[in-house]
C-alpha cells in the first residue's frame, strides 16, 4: 500500500502542515502476537480468550439422571444446546450482524457490522463447558477491538441461549496462549480460567484484574487512528476501550473482595432489548424453585444484577425499563 506522505516527500513538495498518517497504531494486546507460544510436532500454543464455564445443577441432574427423567430430560436439553451452537460454528455462524458502539465528539453511533471468521472451538464434558476464540493479529486497535467486540457478544449470546432455557452458566475467562483442538485443551489461559470460576460463586463469568488493567491502559491512551480512507473520522483508543468497557466488564463482591467480571446481561439487552422479559422469567422460574438457601443465594444475586443492568440500559440510552425489575423480600419474588 502507497504511504501518500512519504510518496509526495519523493517531489519535494513542502508537507510541514500536514499530518503523516500512520499506517499503525499500538494498544496493550498488540505484543502478545510477537511472542510466540511453545511448539512442539504441530502442538503449538497460541494466543486466544478462553472460557471455562460450570453449568449450575449439573451436577445434581447427572447424578440423579440415570433414575429420574425429568433429569435426564434436563441433561439432554443442555446437550443438544450446545450441539446446536457447535453446529453453528461449523456452518454459518459467524456472518450474523452485531452493533459497536462507535463514540466522537461526545456523540455515540452503533454501527450493524458483520462477523469475521474467528477460529472457535468448543468442548462440553460433565457440568463444564469451554469455548475458545483465535483472533487473528491487528496491527490498528479498530481491527483488535471490533474482534473483541465480536467475541464478547457472542460468548454474552451463548450465556443467553442457555439462560433463557432455565440453565445458567458460572465461570472464568482467560486470555493468552493456550491449546484447544476437539476434546483436547492446555495451556496457561485454561489454567486462569479455571482459577477464575473457582472464586467467583455466582452466575456470571469472572475475568482477571490483569486484563482489566489493560483496557483501563488504553482507556488511559493518547493514540488516534487516523489512516485513511479505512475510516472517515479519526478514532481514539481511549473511547474504544471505554465503550467496551461500558458494555461487557463490570464488578462484584464476593466473600468481601472485589472481582472483575462479563457483564452478559447488559451486554445481551444493549444488542437484544426484547430479551429483557425472557430472561426476567428464567430468573424468576428459579427462584420459585424450593433451592436449598446457598442455591437460592446466587439466584437472588442474578435478580439484583439483572436490576443494575436495567439502570445500565437507560445509562446508555436506551430506554427505561424500571417497570421490569424483579421485585425481593427476604431472597423471594414479591
Amino acid at each position: 500500500m502507497i504511504n501518500i506522505f512519504k510518496f509526495l516527500k519523493n517531489f519535494s513538495i513542502n508537507l510541514s502542515g500536514f499530518k503523516e498518517i500512520k499506517e499503525s497504531t499500538d494498544y496493550s494486546f498488540k505484543q502478545d502476537f510477537s511472542k510466540k507460544g511453545s511448539s512442539i510436532e504441530e502442538f503449538q500454543y497460541r494466543t486466544g480468550f478462553i472460557f471455562y464455564m460450570d453449568i449450575l445443577g449439573c451436577r445434581g441432574l447427572s447424578l440423579n439422571s440415570s433414575e429420574d427423567d425429568r433429569s435426564l430430560i434436563k441433561v439432554k436439553k443442555i446437550v443438544d444446546i450446545f450441539k446446536e451452537i457447535e453446529k453453528q460454528y461449523e456452518d454459518e455462524h459467524w456472518g450474523k450482524n452485531y452493533k459497536m458502539p462507535y463514540t466522537h465528539d461526545g456523540h455515540t453511533v452503533d454501527r450493524n457490522l458483520v462477523e469475521e471468521n474467528i477460529e472457535v472451538t468448543m468442548s462440553l464434558f460433565s457440568d463444564s463447558i469451554i469455548i475458545s476464540y483465535f483472533p487473528e493479529a491487528a496491527d490498528r486497535f479498530v481491527i483488535w477491538y471490533k474482534q473483541m467486540h465480536q467475541i464478547f457478544n457472542d460468548i454474552c449470546r451463548t450465556v443467553y441461549i442457555f439462560a433463557r432455557n432455565g440453565i445458567f452458566l458460572r465461570g472464568g475467562m482467560g486470555y493468552g496462549k493456550l491449546y484447544h483442538c476437539g476434546s483436547v485443551c492446555y495451556g496457561p489461559a485454561l489454567l486462569e480460567a479455571v482459577r477464575l470460576e473457582n472464586e467467583i460463586c455466582y452466575p456470571t463469568i469472572a475475568i482477571s484484574d490483569s486484563f482489566r488493567e489493560r483496557i483501563v491502559n488504553d482507556m488511559r491512551s493518547k493514540e488516534i487512528d487516523d489512516y485513511s480512507p479505512g475510516y472517515k473520522l479519526p478514532y481514539e483508543l481511549k473511547i474504544f476501550a471505554d465503550d467496551f468497557c461500558s458494555i461487557f466488564m463490570d464488578a462484584t463482591v464476593v466473600n468481601g473482595q472485589s472481582k472483575q467480571m462479563v457483564d452478559w446481561l447488559i451486554a445481551v439487552f444493549y444488542y437484544h432489548t426484547n430479551a429483557v422479559d425472557e430472561i426476567r422469567q428464567s430468573i424468576i422460574e428459579q427462584l420459585d424453585n424450593d433451592y436449598p438457601q446457598s442455591v437460592r443465594e446466587k439466584y437472588v444475586w442474578l435478580a439484583k444484577q439483572f436490576n443494575h443492568s436495567l439502570y445500565g440500559l437507560k445509562g446508555l440510552g436506551l430506554g427505561d425499563y424500571s417497570h421490569a425489575e424483579i421485585q425481593l423480600k427476604g431472597g423471594f419474588v414479591e
